[in-house]
């Protein structure tokens, strides 16, 4: 790696990942001048991963929150990943917070610090948000119990939902009939 870099590194992990899968690039220890790292990170389909490696390699907490935190909010489509993933980016996000020292009266600590809060406030909305399409997919469940299928609870629901929408208004009943169809599906709204 050394001796011939970037340019021979990055094949070496590509040949490990689709031979051996992930974790064999994760394990793999002959890499002492972080082509591992460049590798993840340069790689947005493997973010899902390469936080892992910040965290376990790099040792950097604050790195692996933007990612998690990216990956939930810009390319997670399913609801329950996208939780999972902002809940992790927020503890990582705070435990980065509380490990570094506090006592620093500069203007880059505190501008950090400002970027620091509203990014746990944005976390926190999309966890509210999240949290609501949970609250709204319970109240919708119970009338699709009876569905063998998901277009059978997609008519369930609509039958049972959409009873205030009049069916003239074809554009705001196709609007929910897409959103409810995404609910039912457990994908992130937004």
């Amino acid at each position: 790696f050394s001796k011939y870099g970037e340019p021979f590194a990055f094949p070496v992990y590509e040949y490990l990942i689709d031979k051996h899968g992930v974790s064999s690039v994760l394990d793999f220890g002959l890499d002492t001048l972080g082509f591992k790292t460049r590798f993840l990170r340069s790689r947005p389909h493997l973010a899902r991963v390469s936080w892992i490696n910040d965290i376990q390699q790099e040792q950097d907490v604050e790195h692996a929150s933007e990612t998690l935190i990216d990956l939930a909010l810009n390319m997670e489509s399913q609801v329950w990943k996208k939780k999972v993933e902002l809940s992790l980016g927020k503890l990582a996000l705070l435990a980065e917070n509380e490990r570094k020292p506090q006592a620093r009266p500069s203007f880059t600590v505190k501008g950090d610090e400002a970027r620091r809060e509203e990014t746990l406030q944005r976390v926190d909305d999309e966890l509210v948000v999240v949290k609501i399409q949970d609250q709204l997919y319970g109240q919708v469940l119970p009338s699709t119990i009876d569905a063998v299928d998901s277009a059978a609870a997609l008519n369930f629901a609509l039958e049972q939902h959409s009873t205030n929408i009049p069916r003239r208004q074809k554009a705001l009943l196709q609007l929910f009939t897409e959103g409810m169809e995404r609910l039912l599906d457990h994908q992130a709204l937004d």
